[in-house]
């Protein structure tokens, strides 16, 4: 997924961008706001890949710096899709970019 394509066919409405009520409920429950996900989707680095699924797994902080936030974008033709967000839990996550082992 090249994430700076998908931003530029967004910025030139070639896409549209749209946020999921999931990713909406799912944000607010960590006290994100929607322009925390619209930073991440501007800004953020892709930390990992789901070709299958044309996914892709997006990290950065907060436009003020203090919280980390990963956001899940998916791309078709017409649109590019915020399909959840959240604060990476730190249990879960190295350095809240690299997933931990399980057991």
């Amino acid at each position: 997924m090249d994430i700076e394509q998908i931003r530029a066919d967004v910025a030139g409405k070639k896409k549209a961008l749209r946020i999921t009520t999931h990713a909406q409920i799912e944000a607010a429950k960590d006290g994100l706001l929607l322009a925390d996900l619209k930073n991440v989707f501007d800004h953020g680095r892709v930390i990992e890949q789901y070709p299958a699924d044309k996914r892709a797994l997006l990290y950065a902080k907060t436009e003020a710096g203090q919280l980390p936030v990963h956001v899940v974008v998916e791309t078709d033709e017409d649109e590019v899709v915020i399909v959840t967000a959240y604060i990476p839990d730190p249990a879960m996550w190295i350095g809240n970019v690299r997933r931990r082992r399980q057991g």
